[in-house]
Order: structure tokens, then C-alpha cells, then sequence
């Protein structure tokens, strides 16, 4: 790799800090730099629009910042193809390849191509507002409908390609993807699936009855979610990012997107190994 765009969390100091040394180092070693900037300077909260930009002119993109940094950046990327490798700079970094201490380690990696690529599955969600749809969105983790007032439930029907599943109300529901596994699905109870597999998991939070239990789905299947409270004070949240109110008789769909994440792994160390690593981590520092 001899390209890299570089996308830094302005909130995080640190990030800046050693994405500053990140340009030296590679325009050191001959490589080409970019960093996407908007009137605030570094930045990856930038539209699709602007980042297009990069198409064809990037080998790998570089972010520093947590989870939601690199959700954000992998939403902008996937239909571009570009890899990313994340930074940690956040707590938990079940999708960030490499700590800031291992930077030079990465670096270097990246230069001499002794990395491998994982292709992750991502889903397409619509809102449909009697028969008009009124957003879109493409996430990497998961979808997930919400009341706004905690402790308040929503009722939402649950159709599998069409066919009735069930009707009841929760706290929420989650349709994650196996990267979302490990995200606020499995908070939730959900399963832990391998990153790479190709399935959705549909996920009820709190659930008011006694039979409902988490669902893997196959890829094939589309989910429909229909909204059915009547105080209209719910959303559906895409990656935790976007927030869209709802209506009563809302529909959302979630199936299969046609796009792929592409993340870039450096290490032979596999995804079970990193799972309880991070989970010990996590644990020890709420211990």
C-alpha cells in the first residue's frame, strides 16, 4: 500500500496527535497522504459527496477514534472498496485493528502488504411511510427500533419475507449483523456469531412475553418491522448513529445490503482470541 486517507476524531486530542505523526511517518517512507478536511480541519464527519473524491486514489483508509469513528468511516467506504484500519481511541474497539502503542508495527505492515482483507456483510434498511419512503440507510452493526422515554415499550410486528413471525411489545428490537454481535446485541443476550458469516440476528430487548428468544436469520430473508404504538414516540436508529422518528404503521425493511465492509487485519490472531480479550478487558476495567 502506498496510499492512505486519513480520518481522525477531532474530539480525541490523542487521535490528532498521532495521526500527525501517522502522515510523517508514511510520507517518510514515500507513501502518498491524504486527510479529508472540511472547515473544522481533520475530520471524518464528512458527507458521501466529499468523499468521493477518493475513489481510485486510496489503498487504505486510516482511522483514529473508536467504534463509531470507524462505523461512520465504513458506511462512507464500502461502496468504494477501500479498506480501513482502525486506531483504538475508544473503549471497547472490537472493530479497530491495532492499539496507538502498536502504531509503527502497523505502519509498516501496511507498507511491506503483510495484511490480509475481511470482506464484513452490512445491511440495507427503508423506511416506508404509507407507501413513501421516507429515508434509507446502509449500516455495518445493526438497526434498531426504540421508544425515546426509558422504561417505555413499543409494539412492533415482526414479518419474515412477508410471512406474520409475531406481535408484541419490548423495550426495543435489534436486527444486527454478525459484526453487530458483539455490539449492543449481545448487551441484549444476543448470540455471538463469526464476523464473516453471512446471517442477520433479530434481537427483542425486554420483551413483555415469555416465549420471544433472539433469531438467526439467513441472508436471504428479508425482515419487516411494523410500528403499532400510538404515542409516536419511537425511533429506528441505524449503527447507533442516525435517529428517524416514528409513526404509527411505520414499516421498516432490513435485508442483505449489496455492499460489503472491507477491513484490514495485520495480525494471524483470529476473532475468538480477540473476543476474549476484549471481553476480559472490558471486564476487568468495571470490575
Amino acid at each position: 500500500m502506498k496510499k492512505f486517507a486519513l480520518f481522525i476524531n477531532p474530539l480525541k486530542k490523542e487521535a490528532s496527535d498521532l495521526a500527525v505523526y501517522t502522515k510523517t511517518f508514511l510520507e517518510s517512507n514515500g507513501a502518498q497522504v491524504i486527510v479529508p478536511q472540511n472547515k473544522t480541519g481533520f475530520d471524518f464527519h464528512l458527507g458521501i459527496a466529499d468523499l468521493r473524491q477518493l475513489d481510485g486514489k486510496v489503498d487504505c483508509a486510516l482511522v483514529f477514534g473508536g467504534d463509531g469513528s470507524i462505523l461512520t468511516v465504513a458506511r462512507s467506504m464500502c461502496s468504494m472498496h477501500i479498506p480501513i484500519l482502525g486506531i483504538n481511541f475508544g473503549h471497547m474497539g472490537f472493530l479497530a485493528e491495532t492499539e496507538p502503542e502498536d502504531i509503527d508495527f502497523a505502519l509498516n505492515a501496511l507498507l511491506k502488504n503483510q495484511f490480509h482483507i475481511e470482506k464484513r456483510m452490512m445491511l440495507s434498511g427503508k423506511l416506508l411511510r404509507k407507501e413513501k419512503k421516507i429515508a434509507s440507510f446502509c449500516v455495518l452493526n445493526d438497526i434498531v427500533i426504540t421508544h425515546t422515554i426509558v422504561a417505555h415499550t413499543v409494539n412492533v410486528e415482526i414479518r419474515i419475507k412477508g410471512d406474520a413471525l409475531a406481535t408484541y411489545p419490548a423495550d426495543g428490537f435489534i436486527v444486527a449483523t454478525p459484526t453487530g454481535s458483539t455490539a449492543y446485541s449481545l448487551s441484549a443476550g444476543g448470540p455471538i456469531v463469526d464476523p464473516q458469516m453471512d446471517l442477520m440476528i433479530l434481537n427483542p430487548v425486554c420483551p413483555h412475553v415469555l416465549h420471544s428468544r433472539p433469531l438467526v436469520l439467513g441472508a436471504e430473508k428479508e425482515i419487516e418491522l411494523i410500528y403499532g404504538s400510538e404515542d409516536g414516540n419511537a425511533q429506528v436508529i441505524a449503527d447507533g448513529q442516525h435517529n428517524i422518528p416514528l409513526q404509527k404503521g411505520d414499516r421498516i425493511f432490513v435485508s442483505k445490503a449489496e455492499q460489503r465492509a472491507t477491513l484490514v487485519k495485520l495480525a494471524d490472531d483470529n476473532f475468538y482470541n480477540t473476543l476474549n480479550r476484549k471481553l476480559r478487558e472490558r471486564s476487568g476495567k468495571h470490575a
